[in-house]
C-alpha cells in the first residue's frame, strides 16, 4: 500500500514544480554525519540538531523527512522542515536521538527529500553503540581540547571504572575515526590500566590518557572504543571522548 507521504510526494513532483515557481536547490545540511554517544538499551541519548538550510536564492520544498536503515533504533523528537518552504537564507532544524531496542552498534539514515528545479534528496548518516546497564563506565564521556598548533599537542585522561557486581574481561581499548591526530597511551594517569587486555574487578577502575597531536588545520574528531566481556557476553563502551579544533 503507497504511504500518504509518497502520494504526496508524487502529486507535488508532477504538478507543483510546473505551476509553483521554485528555482534550483542549493542547499546546506550540517552535520552530514552523527556519531552518538554510547547509550544503554532502553535509554535515549541526547538529542542531535540537524539543520538545513538554503544557501541560495530560489526558493524549494521538503516535502519528506523519514529514517531508513536501523530506523527502530533512532527517533525524531521535533523538527519544522517537513512540509515547509525555504526561501533564500532560511534554514529549518530536526532533532534526532539513539533510542535503541537491543545491543550493538546501530546504524541508520537521516533522508531529506526536497523539491526545487528537479528533486533532491540529502542524506544524515546516524551512528550509535548500545549498551547493557552502562557496566563499563568510560569519564568524562566527551572532552574538548580547544585550539591546538600544528605540531604541539594537549593530554587527558581518562577513566576506565567497571560498574557491575561481577569481574570484567577487557580484550581491546583502541581510538577509532582518527588515529593519525590522537594517540593512546595506556601507561597514562594516576592508576594507568598498562595493557589492552587485562581483568578489571567490581568497582575498580584504571586510567589512560590520549593526546591530540594535530597535523593539518581542521576539526579533528577520534572515539575511543573499549571491547570486553562479562559472563561471557562480548559487550562495547564508546564514547566520543576527543573534540577538538586545531588551528595553525
Amino acid at each position: 500500500m503507497l504511504s500518504k507521504k509518497f502520494i504526496l510526494f508524487s502529486i507535488l513532483s508532477l504538478f507543483l514544480i510546473p505551476f509553483y515557481s521554485f528555482g534550483s536547490i542549493k542547499v546546506d545540511v550540517n552535520p552530514q554525519v552523527i556519531l552518538f554517544d554510547s547509550t544503554d538499551v532502553g535509554d535515549k541519548s541526547d538529542p542531535e540538531i540537524i539543520t538545513v538550510k538554503n544557501t541560495g536564492s530560489d526558493k524549494f520544498y521538503i516535502v519528506d523527512i523519514g529514517l531508513t536503515g536501523n530506523d527502530e533504533d533512532f527517533e525524531i523528537i521535533n523538527e519544522d522542515c517537513e512540509g515547509s518552504v525555504l526561501n533564500g537564507g532560511e534554514e529549518c532544524t530536526i532533532e534526532v536521538v539513539f533510542a535503541p531496542e537491543s545491543k550493538g552498534t546501530k546504524a541508520a539514515a537521516l533522508d531529506i527529500k526536497m523539491i526545487g528545479d528537479g528533486i533532491k534528496t540529502e542524506e544524515v548518516g546516524l551512528t550509535g553503540i548500545a549498551t547493557l546497564g552502562g557496566l563499563l563506565e568510560i569519564s568524562p564521556s566527551k572532552h574538548d581540547f580547544g585550539s591546538v598548533d600544528k605540531g604541539d599537542s594537549k593530554s587527558y585522561v581518562f577513566t576506565l571504572k567497571n560498574k557491575s557486581d561481577e569481574n570484567i574481561q577487557v580484550k581491546e581499548i583502541k581510538l577509532e575515526l582518527d588515529d593519525d591526530n590522537f594517540k593512546l597511551n595506556l601507561n597514562g594517569g594516576s592508576n594507568p590500566c598498562g595493557s589492552a587486555i587485562f581483568t578489571l574487578n567490581p568497582s575498580d577502575s584504571c586510567t589512560i590518557e590520549i593526546s591530540f597531536e594535530p597535523d593539518s588545520k581542521g576539526v579533528k574528531t577520534s572515539t575511543l572504543s573499549v571491547k570486553y566481556e562479562l559472563d561471557g557476553t562480548e559487550l562495547y563502551s564508546r564514547d566520543r571522548a576527543t573534540d577538538s579544533l586545531m588551528v595553525e
